[in-house]
């Protein structure tokens, strides 16, 4: 018997979606769990937060009951079946596209482009302000200040109003820095000053400049692309 079958899965990658609910604007919400045909989340130590996109097949038109603005909620929950530790983390559709209509004429088919919500937080924080200290220590001053926002949202048992988990996103420092910096941000966000951190954290071991900051399914991460992690 392969691997995969000793483990539950039938494909690499494959996740069982426990909730997949698509929050209106308004309040408005409704179930993907049978629309969706395929769900997507794409995860990069080179990439700043997750992203992700889910392809509908559409009988009902929703569309029409649920305008896409692009300020709606996707609240999404998941596991591997073989590790069964949920995954809940709410998310913002931005897009929809590759929209066509099936053979039937009765059917459409489109992909909901999502990503996390600290991206669109990120876009109305400017900040404007002097910092000095190690780099690590003010990219997780600033994450907390402005990006630290709840994990997921729920709705409550009667099914009309929606609520903020406990969970927090949290930063995790994986590697200390070395060195002391001293700067001022000149309107910048903070997803782009905490990059720009990166560029400039010296390790504790070398001086090679290759910090990242980047978010896994589980929390935010910066540290050292190499070396042994400092928890």
């Amino acid at each position: 018997m392969s691997e995969l079958l000793k483990s539950g899965l039938q494909v690499a990658g494959e996740v069982a979606i426990g909730q997949l609910t698509l929050v209106g604007s308004t309040g408005t919400y409704i179930s993907l769990a049978d629309y969706f045909i395929e769900f997507n989340l794409y995860e990069s130590i080179y990439n700043n937060v997750l992203s992700g996109d889910v392809v509908i097949s559409d009988s009902r038109n929703l569309i029409s009951y649920l305008p896409i603005k692009g300020e709606e909620l996707l609240i999404v929950n998941f596991e591997t079946p073989s590790i069964k530790a949920p995954i809940s983390k709410t998310f913002r559709v931005y897009k929809i596209e590759n929209r066509k209509i099936a053979k039937d004429r009765n059917t459409q088919v489109y992909s909901l482009k999502f990503a996390s919500i600290e991206a669109f937080v990120d876009s109305a924080s400017p900040i404007f302000e002097p910092y000095t200290g190690k780099p690590t220590q003010i990219a997780k001053n600033i994450f907390h200040k402005y990006l630290k926002v709840a994990r997921s949202t729920s709705i409550d048992s009667s099914g009309s109003k929606f609520q903020s988990t406990d969970e927090k996103t949290e930063l995790q420092v994986l590697h200390e820095a070395s060195n002391d910096i001293t700067f001022v941000t000149p309107g910048w966000t903070p997803i782009k000053t905490i990059n720009w951190l990166a560029k400039r954290s010296i390790p504790a071991t070398g001086k090679a400049c290759n910090f990242l900051f980047w978010e896994t399914n589980k929390q935010f991460n910066y540290g050292s692309k190499i070396g042994r992690a400092h928890v």
